[in-house]
């Protein structure tokens, strides 16, 4: 009778400490979707600068630039 109700305990201890593992993945999921989203941010960011150096540096690129703007209605 004493071995069944350890083995209960143990049961619902190894039980609560699949539900904790599984928390704290998606805890985990939850902060590498957040960490991805701010590298893309800034990924596009620096995209973003380096083609506005370009037009502001290369004066074909400034032209081209100009060109294709001017042509949109």
């Amino acid at each position: 009778m004493n071995m069944d109700k350890v083995n209960q305990w143990l049961s619902l201890l190894g039980n609560l400490g699949v539900v904790a593992g599984i928390i704290f993945l998606a805890i985990e999921l939850q902060n590498n979707t957040r960490a991805t989203e701010a590298q893309t941010r800034n990924s596009m960011t620096e995209n973003l600068v380096s083609w506005q150096m370009a037009i502001g540096s290369d004066e074909y690129t400034a032209q081209t630039w100009v060109k294709g703007n001017n042509q949109i209605d």
